[in-house]
């Protein structure tokens, strides 16, 4: 029970046959988030005690190198939605503390001036969301579960201005479409990225969602997409499906990228010992 406590409840069901190994099997869940130039790797566990810390590191880049950041305030998270928005901030939200009882708090940290500040909470528990920034200044916060009902991932979303001015507001009951799929930013937009036909789908608010193109050719299920560029990109990290894996002699994970105007997807290569499960993604422009 140790084990399955400290990994995403989507991934309990493998877990199960390496638990007696986890310490050397699980690697920390950190969150990533860039602002273009900057890479802010925020939380993960201690791996002396596996425990969750609140530390910041911050990647410049461009100067190839990595500074600490001021640590996270409140309580040591895991698991908590993670984006970059506008201004250079990046911003938390959710997750679950130490004791794996799920928070409705969220933060918000300026890169350039090292400094956190709180939002206001949300108005549900969410372990597990997914953060996005999109047009305006707003940052979306989307699923996750409260306490008392681990895994039940909820389809509700709500938004808050990172302006910093009101409370977060709601966004919908059935936002998030399914099981397996990622949101991200695209050119200010919710996407919603799963496998399959129509699996790519840009949220329109209260009309719902509109179809992009089909999922990634031989994506299982979405573990982490990122957008990316001014004109519209994305990057999607996923399981590939059984068929393809065995004709391609691939993994049990695989990358692609789709450009948003020409609407089709390419496999990229993944180096040998970055192909495992993938806790976070962001992009920068180089």
């Amino acid at each position: 029970m140790e084990c399955l406590a400290r990994v995403p409840s989507r991934s309990h069901r493998p877990m199960r046959r390496v638990c007696r190994g986890w310490r050397g099997a699980v690697a920390s869940p950190c969150a990533a988030a860039g602002d273009g130039r900057h890479v802010a790797v925020v939380g993960g566990w201690d791996p002396r005690t596996l425990r969750p810390t609140s530390e910041v590191r911050v990647l410049d880049v461009l100067a190839g190198a990595w500074r600490r950041g001021r640590a996270m305030p409140g309580h040591a998270r895991s698991f908590f939605g993670c984006c970059a928005g506008a201004g250079g901030h990046v911003y938390v939200a959710g997750g679950h503390d130490g004791d794996k009882n799920a928070l409705r708090s969220a933060l918000a940290y300026d890169v350039a001036a090292d400094a956190w500040r709180a939002l206001p909470d949300m108005a549900e528990d969410r372990d597990e969301p997914q953060l996005v920034a999109v047009h305006g200044g707003r940052v979306v916060a989307a699923s996750g579960y409260p306490t008392e009902a681990q895994g039940a991932f909820r389809r509700t979303a709500e938004s808050y201005d990172g302006s910093g001015a009101g409370a977060w507001a709601h966004e919908g009951d059935d936002v998030v479409p399914a099981a397996g799929t990622c949101l991200a930013s695209v050119r200010g937009n919710v996407w919603a990225v799963g496998a399959g036909k129509g699996g790519v789908r840009e949220w329109a608010g209260g009309a719902g969602w509109r179809d992009v193109a089909d999922g990634p050719p031989g994506m299982k299920a979405c573990v982490k997409a990122v957008g990316f560029g001014d004109d519209g990109g994305v990057f999607v990290f996923g399981t590939v499906d059984d068929d393809a894996a065995e004709e391609e002699s691939s993994g049990r994970y695989a990358a692609w990228v789709m450009d948003a105007a020409a609407a089709a997807w390419r496999r990229v290569h993944v180096p040998p010992g970055f192909d495992g499960f993938v806790y976070s993604a962001a992009a920068v422009r180089v």
